[in-house]
């Protein structure tokens, strides 16, 4: 009599699965710890993937190469930067340096409306740098000397980030070069892992998963720079120190959804504070009112005018939805958390509209 046994360890789906989950946590905390070398490959096969249909473009009706057209991307996008740092880079750097000069003399002033004692910041700090602690307060000296030890750390951290900054400028055009001209070599490598069979819907499914990721990054980028000159160009004109920098600032985070709010109460804190510093005879008009009168008018245009018309397709999650995917994201993985919540949210709601919640009904149909 023939034996009969139970199937294969592998062939049970429970434990297939439970392999895939630990292979998938296992491969990302593997890139988490590697993640200073991920980082530019990463970012190198976004801007392919978002780029990719730009070469398409330049290939059917110009009839440019791949390579060709990664090169000129990569020429426009070094010009734009010599074109910042020739054009708008001593604005930044003007006021960056005014803010520096100007914060103790903020610091002094506001300890003094608030009744903190502090002391004299400028003359603790002036003694301090001219070699002459035993003249300053002791706490405060005490407080600097007892975290003298950590100064070659700060120095050898700074040296570190800088250099690491350019090696990323360095990588990353390098990465996406390789990138956008394989890329659809790429893809066509693994199409072939596709069952022939599910072959359809799978790209039907990659096909609405694209559509939401693309106009997501391509829409929020274009937006985000629009936003920014809305911000510097309205706080020029409501007189807010360092409109420049807060401009830039809340354009570059307005690529996280709301996350350019946080700018508002600083603007008005640097209008204030730059009031106190002067003769403090601006009204609550100036400080108050006109820097939150931009931020509104820009919040309502880019809702409702630039979002809509830049990005026709959204994402179908309502406003509650995206701040908890977005608190979610930034809690899990930070700041590209925080940028990648919402694609893989909407990836992950097409999955379950087009895989899960079919096979939900089905089976509430039967029983």
């Amino acid at each position: 009599m023939k034996e009969v046994y139970g199937p294969h360890l592998w062939q049970i789906r429970v434990v297939r699965d439970l392999v895939l989950i630990a292979v998938v946590i296992a491969f990302f905390n593997f890139v988490r710890w590697l993640w200073p070398i991920f980082m530019p490959i990463f970012v190198a096969l976004l801007l392919a993937y978002l780029f990719n249909p730009t070469l398409h473009k330049a290939r059917s009706r110009w009839n440019w190469s791949r390579p060709l057209t990664a090169g000129m991307i990569i020429g426009a996008a070094t010009l734009i930067l010599i074109g910042f740092f020739v054009w708008l880079w001593p604005i930044a750097a003007e006021q960056a340096r005014g803010l520096a000069e100007k914060l103790p003399q903020y610091l002094q002033t506001l300890a003094e409306r608030t009744n903190i004692p502090i002391g004299d910041v400028n003359g603790q700090l002036q003694k301090l740098v001219s070699g002459q602690p035993g003249e300053a307060n002791p706490d405060l000296v005490k407080e600097v000397l007892s975290r003298s030890g950590r100064a070659y750390e700060i120095i050898k951290n700074v040296v570190g980030a800088t250099s690491y900054a350019m090696l990323l400028f360095l990588l990353i055009p390098i990465y996406f070069f390789f990138f956008a001209w394989h890329f659809d070599e790429m893809i066509r490598y693994f199409d072939r892992f596709i069952p022939v069979s599910q072959r359809s819907r799978v790209e039907k499914i990659v096909r609405k998963m694209d559509q939401a990721t693309a106009t997501f990054f391509r829409g929020r980028v274009l937006v985000s720079l629009m936003v920014a000159v809305l911000y510097s160009v309205g706080w020029w004109l409501a007189d807010v120190p360092y409109w420049f920098i807060l401009g830039t600032l809340a354009g570059a985070l307005n690529v996280i959804p709301f996350a350019s709010g946080v700018f508002w109460p600083v603007a008005v804190l640097a209008k204030y504070l730059d009031t106190l510093g002067g003769d403090g005879g601006a009204s609550l008009v100036a400080i108050l009112v006109w820097p939150s009168v931009v931020f509104f008018v820009v919040q309502f245009l880019e809702g409702w005018v630039l979002s809509p018309w830049v990005q026709s397709d959204q994402m179908d999650m309502s406003a509650a939805t995206v701040l908890i995917v977005v608190f979610i994201g930034g809690e899990i993985a930070g700041f590209f958390g925080l940028l990648l919540a919402i694609p893989v949210a909407a990836c992950l709601k097409i999955l379950f509209e087009e895989v899960v919640e079919p096979r939900m009904l089905q089976r509430a149909a039967t029983t």
